[in-house]
């Protein structure tokens, strides 16, 4: 998935915060798209390992929210850190 945007920019190799909010904040529909992928993967990440048991329920998003909530929520919470 995060192959489709390219590389990240990040020593680690993993996206900041700082650089996902630079693609939910685009006007590029490339780069709303990388976001939403990003922030859906993430989601499905932690509700599969969830129901396996590995990990507390770190997320509860609810089962009704849809994408474009959930980047606004992201949005707000990464400009809140930021200050």
């Amino acid at each position: 998935m995060l192959a489709i945007v390219g590389c990240a920019n990040s020593a680690e190799g993993f996206f900041k915060a700082g650089e996902i909010l630079s693609n939910c904040e685009s006007k590029s529909v490339n780069s709303q798209n990388a976001c939403k992928m990003f922030l859906a993967g993430v989601i499905d990440t932690t509700y599969a390992w969830n129901r396996a048991g590995e990990l507390q329920k770190m997320i509860c998003a609810p089962a009704d929210v849809g994408i474009e909530k959930l980047k606004g929520i992201f949005i707000k919470y990464v400009k809140k850190k930021q200050k």
